[in-house]
């Protein structure tokens, strides 16, 4: 059944997003409490607004995203949606504009705290993957989920060849690894601990290596932090040995 336009105008005075409608002339003809509390953000009100000219009270948005895809909407009767950076609030918004029959209908979602918790994930993103430091992730099952370009180089491996494989097929010493992964496992952070690392050539490199576990809400093992550290130049076939005096 329908919606009464009372019914409407109390659904959408209920929600957290402005919205706003103007006209064909680009005059503001509607607005609702979500939209007022942004207006009153920037020092004004919805009332002063009302019947005014979108363009003339927002000559900032004049050449920008909202104004391309807003005459777009109208061009082209078509609704769009798009992220924009709203540098006099210093939010990002979620826009969505609707054209209607009279006018067009633009709601406004702000979305800045989604946008910078996307923004530290790419950061730490770009942090593991580009680190000086060898660094790998495995799961409680012990095979390798994520590795950085630093291990590959240390150890000679493709990312194919490494990740989805077990750690311990990467350890002069087997037993070790899955000694290690118990610990881990038990809640034991691991410092310092030196392993042997097979390379792909064969040779067996002496290292250090730092490890703790991710977990979960409920203390799930999600996955291990694991960082190695080169501590010797590698023998084929052995222990990297220290020069003879």
């Amino acid at each position: 059944m329908p919606h009464s336009r009372d019914e409407l105008a109390a659904i959408l005075e209920g929600i957290d997003t402005a919205v706003v409608v103007v006209d064909r002339d680009w005059r503001v003809t509607y607005f609702n409490s979500a939209a007022d509390g942004l207006f009153r953000a920037l020092g004004r009100t919805g009332e002063a607004l009302f019947g005014k000219a979108f363009w003339v009270e927002f000559p900032e948005l004049i050449g920008t995203a909202c104004d391309r895809e807003f005459r777009r909407a109208f061009a082209e009767s078509v609704p769009v949606a798009f992220d924009t950076h709203y540098p006099p609030l210093d939010r990002w918004l979620r826009v969505h504009a609707t054209p209607m029959p009279n006018g067009l209908a633009v709601s406004l979602a702000d979305i800045t705290l989604r946008h910078l918790a996307e923004r530290t994930r790419r950061e730490l993103e770009d942090f593991f993957d580009n680190a000086t430091v060898p660094l790998h992730w495995a799961g409680p099952d012990g095979v390798i989920t994520r590795v950085n370009q630093a291990e590959l180089d240390l150890l000679g491996y493709a990312r194919e060849e490494y990740v989805g494989h077990h750690v311990a097929e990467f350890h002069g010493d087997p037993d070790v690894a899955r000694s290690l992964l118990a610990r881990l496992a038990g809640g034991e952070t691991i410092r310092s601990q030196d392993v042997r690392l097979r390379c792909k050539d064969g040779t067996i490199k002496d290292v250090l290596i730092d490890s703790s576990v991710r977990r979960g809400p409920n203390g799930e093992f999600l996955h291990t932090r694991c960082f190695t550290r080169d501590v010797g130049a590698p023998a084929r076939g052995g222990r990297a040995r220290a020069p003879a005096r």
